[in-house]
């Protein structure tokens, strides 16, 4: 796994995160 898709998935959940909240 590679940092950067690390950061990219946690990006896009907190995204959701927030339209959802």
């Amino acid at each position: 796994m590679t940092t950067t898709f690390f950061l990219i998935r946690h990006a896009a959940h907190d995204n959701v995160g927030s339209y959802l909240a």
